[in-house]
């Protein structure tokens, strides 16, 4: 009863199973799967003998080295491996051999392994679909790197040549608020080449930089103090073009404002958000930067007066050298910046359209709370 039932269930597993009779001939045991009746229908009795080279060429070479393992082993499988036969009908089956030894008797099983070898196919598809994104991605990141040293020496001429024209100035008699200017100018160039071999980073295997956390309390940034800073920095620049910029003054100035990551990036990201808003907002407007406490996070807002991003742009707003056609601009580098930057801190950032008209460009970052040793840097329940 048992035999009966596991020749069965070989028969519904579309597994034949032979033995070895002689070195030109096999025999069945059990029961004949439908499929393989296709390709044997001379096949009689179980005993009767009959040969599986001519009919599959395949095996021809397989069975020299089955020979050799139903000699030498006890134990153990040898596979042949997928191939593909065609039956008489013309349909195409993938099959697969194993031999193997079951004390003296050596048993050959031949499957109709269509699954298996489908999921096969597919995972290499898949693997070589994969290598051959990963060559492209290489050869684009190479491209990107040649352009972005490119960038990076024409602009270090150039900021060295301002920065030389501001010592130079320094030399100059000049009044109290002359200075002042010229002092702004020399942090402004500063944060510009710091800004420069940041997107350098950006590009590089150095990104991991960005991970690095500061887990030490007082090395953690306060937003307050670098968005007073970034005020400080931009507002000559609003009032020489006849615009106003404040930071909300609702914002409280005492409390916990330290958040993960690093002082002069952060300030940079404000910068960025700021410079954008300069460029956009009409002559007369003003830009507001807001702070608010919130559970985990700090939220940053500015706002400015401007015309806002067309709906059909706020996707491609983050993402790199895209730029909103009309609008004017730089190398469309600086908000990728600030996405790559915010999200490595666990933070988020985005862009939402303000009621009154005008544009809100928004980040949130992980509070540092000043008893841990260790920032958390899982991601935060807002989208990118």
């Amino acid at each position: 009863m048992m035999c009966e039932i596991m020749n069965e269930l070989f028969a519904a597993l579309n597994q034949v199973v032979l033995e070895r009779i002689d070195n030109r001939s096999f025999h069945l045991i059990g029961t004949m799967p439908d499929w393989f009746g296709q390709f044997f229908s001379e096949i009689s009795t179980a005993q009767s003998r009959f040969s599986l080279e001519k009919t599959f060429p395949f095996l021809e070479n397989f069975l020299i080295d089955a020979e050799h393992f139903w000699q030498e082993s006890d134990r153990g499988v040898l596979k042949s491996g997928f191939w593909s036969e065609p039956n008489p009908q013309g349909q195409d089956y993938q099959l697969e051999a194993l031999a193997v030894c079951l004390s003296d008797k050596k048993i050959l099983l031949i499957e109709l392994a269509e699954s298996a070898y489908q999921e096969k196919y597919a995972l290499l598809q898949t693997g070589r679909d994969n290598q051959l994104s990963y060559d492209s991605l290489v050869k684009e990141i190479q491209k990107k790197e040649i352009l972005l040293h490119c960038i990076f020496h024409d602009l270090v001429g150039q900021i060295t040549a301002v920065s030389n024209c501001l010592e130079l100035l320094g030399l100059e008699s000049l009044s109290v608020r002359g200075r002042d200017y010229i002092s702004v100018g020399r942090r402004q160039i500063n944060q510009q080449a710091e800004l420069v071999q940041e997107i350098l980073q950006a590009f590089s295997a150095e990104m991991e930089l960005l991970q690095n956390a500061i887990t030490d309390p007082t090395q953690a940034p306060d937003l307050l103090i670098c968005t007073q800073n970034v005020v400080d920095m931009f507002l000559p620049s609003f009032l020489a073009r006849k615009k106003h910029l404040q930071m909300h003054p609702e914002i409280e100035r005492i409390g916990n404002w330290k958040v993960i990551g690093e002082r002069s990036r952060l300030e940079r990201i404000l910068l960025n958000l700021v410079e954008n808003a300069l460029r956009h907002t009409p002559e007369g407007s003003t830009v507001q930067i807001n702070l608010h406490q919130e559970e985990e996070f700090i939220l940053c807002t500015v706002d400015d007066q401007g015309l806002g991003v067309p709906p059909e742009s706020v996707k491609y707003l983050f993402q790199r050298f895209f730029q909103v056609k009309g609008r004017a601009g730089k190398a469309g580098l600086g908000l990728y910046f600030c996405r790559i930057t915010v999200k490595r801190w666990g933070g988020a950032i985005g862009y939402e359209p303000l009621a009154e008209g005008g544009a809100r460009f928004w980040f949130r970052l992980r509070k540092f709370e000043l008893h841990q040793s260790e920032p958390t840097m899982k991601n935060p329940p807002y989208p990118l």
